[in-house]
């Protein structure tokens, strides 16, 4: 009998896995608990990150509405859509200015 650590190590893909009903309700138990203490956080984190709007960041750097287009054509600074409106992560907005040496 292998380990099925050592196995998935190997490389090899093709193969078959026989589990007791009883081994497989303890690991997905085992996966809710992961996600629940390792994803959930994170994904609450960045759901209740503060955004601002257009105007906002425009005011924040000196910037027209055409530069911040470009930067997001470029990965500068990637805006988030929200229903119509376009917004940025304050987050984002923090780095980019602490990069360019602004407030």
């Amino acid at each position: 009998m292998i380990d099925i650590n050592t196995l998935i190590e190997s490389g090899i893909t093709d193969f078959n896995i026989t589990i007791k009903y009883s081994d497989l309700v303890i690991l997905g138990d085992r996966l809710v608990e992961r996600i629940l203490g390792e994803v959930c956080p994170v994904a609450a984190d960045n759901a209740v990150e503060k955004l601002l709007t257009k105007p906002e960041v425009m005011q924040k750097f000196g910037v027209c509405h055409t530069t911040l287009h470009n930067w997001a054509k470029a990965g500068v600074l990637v805006p988030v859509k929200v229903g119509r409106k376009i917004h940025y992560r304050l987050g984002d907005v923090q780095a980019l200015l602490e990069r360019r040496g602004g407030k």
